[in-house]
């Protein structure tokens, strides 16, 4: 899957969730930067990468994203990624 479809309603949507963060944005790819460890990139073509602190996360399937708040939920098929900022 891919976010082919949304995908201008979805960086419309991460850049105007997170109005102070470090945006990084390409023609296909967008990357929010929390800190220097901490980093969420979606790529049109459905790869996730993300990082904390604490943990490393990436895959080629993601199908949605969705934000709440400070809350980045991403989903596949066979996963559900909870990026909190704080």
């Amino acid at each position: 899957m891919s976010f082919e479809d949304d995908w201008e309603k979805v960086v419309s949507r991460l850049k105007s969730s997170y109005p102070d963060r470090m945006i990084d944005e390409g023609e296909e790819r967008i990357q929010l930067r929390f800190s220097h460890s901490t980093f969420l990139t979606l790529e049109k073509d459905g790869f996730v990468e993300g990082s904390m602190p604490k943990h490393h996360f990436e895959t080629g399937n993601a199908e949605s994203v969705e934000v709440k708040n400070d809350i980045t939920v991403v989903r596949g098929e066979k996963f559900e990624y909870l990026f909190k900022e704080s």
